[in-house]
């Protein structure tokens, strides 16, 4: 039989942000010192981006870090007169590499949490079954679950 040498590669498509990953990237280069989620909502809507294009903004926020250097501030503020806990995204340059091969289907994560007996090969940290392979160790691609799939 014959094999296919493309078979066992994984895909050679890299993502790219959306409008709106660039339209956050935008506001965020507007507060140097940081910007809140909130924050964030209030400037995509001065822009003319109405609340219900806003769908998934937080997912959106966490897809940034795929194309961008994005660091997270904690801090304290008083926000309508009460003490809260405030997460600023700061703006800190374009990666080098995109970091995203794609999503592991479901599949390649069925097949790959059984053959790494619960845990991960490179920080040996168990795996919760309820959480992604890709979440596992930041270290692993999406390329070493599949030859980690494929070894089983």
């Amino acid at each position: 039989m014959a094999s296919c040498s493309k078979m066992n590669q994984p895909p050679k498509r890299t993502s790219k942000p959306g409008a709106i990953h660039l339209r956050i990237i935008e506001v965020l280069k507007q507060f140097p010192e940081g910007a809140s989620g909130g924050q964030i909502r209030q400037e995509l809507e001065k822009e003319g981006l109405k609340p219900e294009e806003q769908t998934h903004l937080d997912r959106r926020k966490r897809d940034l870090k795929k194309w961008f250097v994005i660091q997270k501030i904690k801090i304290s503020q008083v926000v309508a007169g009460k003490q809260r806990n405030v997460t600023l995204y700061k703006y800190a340059g374009r990666k080098k590499a995109v970091s995203d091969e794609g999503q592991v289907d479901s599949k390649t994560r069925a097949q790959v949490i059984p053959a790494a007996h619960g845990r991960c090969q490179m920080c040996e940290d168990s795996v919760d079954v309820y959480f992604c392979v890709v979440d596992i160790c930041s270290n692993l691609s999406r390329r070493d679950l599949i030859s980690a799939s494929a070894k089983t």
